[in-house]
């Protein structure tokens, strides 16, 4: 996205794939029963995702705006996809909860120093 943007163009892109890459660290935490800790790195993709948009347009010398409104499409189709069975994801850890809302929690909230203690 800096890439892209450093070249004065528009990426399209980002929030179908925040989106998308949030949509997987719920489903890692609820369905899988990952810990926040765990769940928010192991959706690493998205420096793959980066890499990709970025590869496009300046290596193949795709215009930005093209390559990220395919990035765009894909984030979105890969988002259905991965919501298609669950749908509303309800997350029950207030962890995650207060990341998606603009707050970094204690770390004792998130079990990490709870664990290491006893």
């Amino acid at each position: 996205m800096t890439l892209v943007i450093v070249i004065r163009h528009i990426d399209l892109s980002v929030g179908f794939l925040a989106g998308f890459l949030g949509a997987v660290a719920a489903i890692a935490m609820v369905s899988w029963n990952m810990p926040v800790y765990a769940a928010i790195p192991s959706s690493s993709s998205r420096i793959l995702a980066g890499l990709l948009t970025a590869f496009l347009v300046a290596q193949m010398k795709i215009p930005a705006f093209v390559a990220t409104l395919a990035g765009w499409l894909g984030y979105h189709g890969a988002l259905l996809l991965a919501t298609v069975s669950t749908g509303t994801i309800i997350i029950p850890d207030a962890a995650f909860n207060a990341i998606g809302n603009g707050f970094i929690p204690d770390f004792p909230e998130m079990g990490i120093l709870r664990e290491y203690t006893n």
